[in-house]
């Protein structure tokens, strides 16, 4: 949305000398509160900001136009959060946002709380009401501080002073790089941002880093002992190895146990798909967790994602270890055997220097490794073939067109959906850190998928951003094509078009009959002539060979290309009933 003026008509210059409105140009202005922190943002890392422009963050704008951070504007700011958590899941950074008050800050909540339930890194900076006139009925005055506190972010309302501002920006920023990642939601009232300020300086950074913590070492003994005591053990590695950057750690330490290993959510790709010892993800490397007697469980929650910790995915009588650095990871419905409170790169290393061998089966590997592949076959059976003519295309043919196009190729891909999401996980490897990005967190927001893909693209500009979306989902964000191609961003966008909510006509189906499908289907969209009228190459294509094809083509070339691919509204994932009947749903 757009901010209201700074002034009303007439009025005299607002705080700071924001210029009235309507009246001449203002003269360039002094260093105010904004620019202290848009310098104090680039003094932190911070590089690139997603942004809706507003009249409180106007100045911090500026500010960031003269501490040379790239702001990528962008049509909601809904988008402009949840492209700071795509940043964030692309690259390990911390990823940032800038919105304006009221309504502009309550469009970006559904980002906010994706970064919180995903345990992300965000920074969500909103412009606020000024100090004088909160509570009394203002425009676009809401008490949003309440609100991020509400969805579980770190709150932090800065001071009117520019330099106090900018001192405590800084400290809230220190702050999160030293603690386990976390979103933060930081207002800027008005009156901060347009506060004369004098010569901006930067407040200082911390000397040094803290070590990174290790568990007890009478713990960290415990659990070296029980998990060698193991005889079919597996490590289940989550997003908090990928904020620790424990890939080297987790390669020395399968080297060293013999361990198979099962990454999910941020942690695909920390070591890649189908190496030595390890399994996949969870589709795949689920059956041999069913089958362990051992898990090692390094920075991840025990939410529906896995099951709430129990069967079938973990076995009543298995041992159960947990590493994360934080005590509240351990509540859970099943709390583990032990936890280990420590760094997960720290923890893994520290496991693998006291590790004395074990009594593993030594055929353990191979057949958890086998039945990661029967796990494959077994979906390889489920896609019937792509067949030679017009009719909707099978929704895992786009997946495996990604999959083949991809392959060999340093480029991101992002899954978004729901039908389309069940089906291309079991055919989607992670080779990289950050290279498959998917709508993962137990909010189940649909729509992040354009803002990942455009996040990631802007991150990585030397590779291409590739995004398989459902129409659906699409349609959540679709103006934000017009971003992609306003910054000249490489992205190539799949769309799988079934002309409706696929995963909601197949619960319907399954327990409300034909009868029962209402407001679930919005027929054929035509999502490539969206994409031309936005600026972008748009094509609609309906068979196999043109899909494989029209992204050889898309992949070789600059700019943004959209594909739009009519999907067999009829098929079922088997994944998708499952996964309700567990109560995961």
């Amino acid at each position: 949305m757009t901010g209201q003026p700074a002034a009303a008509p007439g009025a005299q210059p607002g705080p700071g000398g924001a210029p009235p409105f309507p009246g001449a140009p203002a003269p360039p202005p002094a260093a105010l509160g904004g620019h202290w922190i848009a310098a104090t943002l680039a003094s932190r890392g911070i590089t690139t900001v997603f942004t809706l422009p507003g009249g409180q963050v106007v100045p911090v704008l500026d500010g960031l136009r003269r501490a040379g951070v790239r702001p990528i504007d962008v049509h909601h700011e809904s988008a402009a959060a949840q492209m700071a958590a795509g940043w964030t899941l692309a690259t390990g950074r911390p990823g940032a946002a800038l919105v304006t008050a009221g309504a502009g800050f309550t469009h970006a909540v559904s980002g906010l709380a994706e970064g919180v339930m995903g345990r992300l890194p965000v920074r969500l900076l909103a412009g606020r009401t000024d100090r004088g006139r909160q509570g009394r009925g203002a425009v676009q005055d809401i008490d949003q501080a309440a609100i991020a506190a509400a969805v579980g972010a770190v709150v932090s309302i800065l001071p009117a002073e520019p330099g106090a501002a900018a001192a405590q920006l800084a400290a809230t920023l220190d702050r999160a790089e030293l603690a386990p990642p976390a979103t933060h939601y930081i207002e800027v009232p008005g009156d901060t941002a347009w506060a004369s300020g004098g010569p901006v300086t930067v407040p200082a950074g911390p000397r040094r880093r803290p070590p990174r913590a290790l568990p007890a070492p009478s713990w960290l003994a415990t659990a070296v002992a029980q998990l060698a005591g193991c005889r079919r053990p597996v490590c289940l590695v989550g997003s908090g190895a990928f904020w620790s950057g424990a890939g080297d750690a987790l390669q020395r330490f399968m080297a060293a146990t013999g361990i198979p290993v099962v990454t999910t959510s941020a942690a695909r790709g920390l070591v890649p798909d189908g190496a030595e010892l390890v399994l996949g993800g969870l589709i795949h490397g689920g059956l041999a967790m069913a089958m362990a007697d051992g898990i090692l469980v390094v920075g991840t929650r025990f939410n529906g994602n896995v099951l709430f910790g129990g069967p079938p995915l973990f076995p009543a009588d298995a041992q159960v270890i947990l590493v994360d650095p934080d005590r509240a990871a351990a509540t859970a419905a099943r709390p583990p055997d032990l936890h280990l409170v420590g760094d997960a790169a720290a923890t893994l290393d520290g496991i693998t220097g006291a590790w004395p061998g074990g009594a593993r089966d030594p055929d353990w590997p191979a057949r958890a490794k086998d039945a990661a592949a029967a796990s494959r076959e077994r979906w390889d059976q489920a896609v019937p073939g792509p067949g030679g003519g017009r009719a909707p295309l099978h929704p895992a043919h786009l997946a495996l067109a990604v999959a083949d196009a991809v392959a060999g190729r340093p480029a991101t891909v992002v899954v978004d959906g729901g039908d389309i999401l069940t089906w291309a996980l079991p055919f989607l490897p992670a080779q990289r850190p950050g290279s498959l990005l998917t709508t993962s967190t137990t909010l189940g927001t649909v729509g992040v998928g354009l803002p990942y893909a455009i996040a990631a693209a802007a991150a990585h500009p030397d590779r291409p951003a590739v995004l398989l979306s459902g129409d659906g989902a699409l349609g959540l964000a679709a103006m934000e094509l017009a971003t992609a191609v306003r910054h000249r961003l490489r992205l190539v966008v799949v769309v799988a078009n079934n002309g409706g909510w696929g995963d909601v006509r197949q619960l319907q189906r399954l327990r409300l009959g034909p009868e029962g499908l209402v407001a679930s289907s919005f027929g054929d969209l035509r999502f490539d002539r969206l994409a031309t009228a936005l600026g972008a190459f748009g094509h609609r294509v309906t068979s196999r060979a043109a899909l494989d094809r029209g992204l050889r083509a898309a992949l070789a070339g600059p700019g943004v290309t959209l594909l739009d691919v009519p999907t067999d509204p009829n098929a079922e994932n088997w994944l998708m009933g499952a996964m309700g009947a567990l109560g995961v749903l």
